[in-house]
């Protein structure tokens, strides 16, 4: 099996994508939300990042992105604005700002690799119990191991409503 890294932002699906790629019986556990230093990662080669490291040029390299950059910003920032009642409003400014600064890393990490997959593409955007064959096909390809199901134990948060959604849609 070779060494790997996911490039990805948070809400971009890695919970569930670190857990059905562990779940994979060739491959061991994944480090999730990794920033370490490349020590740290001989030490444990299998890994997910959502920042580009120097020491990462010659590791495999797979990038996972969320091609809807706005819904990622959305979900990223209504979990720090959440309300008791489930409703939150967010300044549509900072969404754009937050979505744009997604834009901007992604792009960065695209130059860096071959292997890119957008959240959208493996799962649609919505709950799965296990990764689609061809995303397992390749991924297995990718890393080196036999192919394999690779399975979710991930469940979606709870849904918030965005009261000025249709603001911030507008503004995009």
């Amino acid at each position: 099996m070779r060494p790997f890294v996911i490039l990805a932002l948070p809400r971009t699906g890695t919970k569930m994508l670190v857990d059905a790629i562990s779940s994979h019986p060739d491959i061991p556990d994944i480090t999730h939300e990794f920033r370490g230093t490349e020590e740290e990662f001989r030490q444990h080669p299998y890994i997910l990042s959502n920042w580009l490291e120097d020491w990462m040029e010659d590791v495999t390299k797979i990038h996972v992105y969320r091609e809807d950059a706005i819904a990622g910003a959305k979900s990223l920032m209504m979990m720090s604005y959440q309300f008791p009642d489930g409703v939150c409003e967010l300044p549509a400014s900072e969404v754009l700002a937050v979505a744009e600064r997604r834009r901007e890393f992604d792009r960065e990490f695209s130059e860096s690799t071959q292997n890119i997959f957008s959240y959208e593409g493996i799962c649609g955007g919505r709950e799965i119990s296990k990764l689609p064959d061809w995303f397992t096909a390749t991924f297995c390809k990718i890393v080196g191991v036999p192919d394999g199901p690779m399975t979710t134990g991930s469940k979606k948060p709870k849904k918030f409503i965005l009261k000025n959604e249709d603001e911030i849609n507008c503004l995009a």
